[in-house]
């Protein structure tokens, strides 16, 4: 009893090693190794692709979030040109008229009422 069991471990652990040798996938796998490494090269490709392209909208969002940003200060400094036009336009109009209007050349002060 004791020789059968030493006999059917030794058995298994035979087994286990030819396994992990490899020399069962390649006698019943050998004639498909060619399919395996393309479909293991197409998958790679598949996951380079992917991540290429990610990286690449990763780019252009970055690339949208600062066009975004000098859009508004675009339109910011035009309002400012818009306002300082605006300013000339009237000093131009006052000067026309003789006015004796004039624009401040200190900045207006705060009165403190307590």
């Amino acid at each position: 009893m004791k020789g059968n069991i030493k006999g059917a471990i030794r058995n298994l652990i035979e087994k286990v090693i030819l396994f992990l040798d490899g020399n069962i996938i390649e006698k019943r796998f050998g004639r498909h190794l060619g399919f395996f490494f393309y479909i293991f090269l197409l998958c790679s490709l598949f996951i380079t692709w992917n991540l290429y392209v990610e990286s690449r909208l990763v780019k252009v969002r970055e690339q949208d979030k600062k066009i975004s940003e000098l859009t508004i200060e675009c339109q910011q400094l035009e309002l400012d040109l818009v306002g300082m036009d605006n300013l000339s336009r009237i000093d131009r109009m006052l000067s026309n008229w003789d006015s004796p209007v004039k624009t401040p050349e200190t900045p207006p002060e705060r009165i403190i009422v307590e």
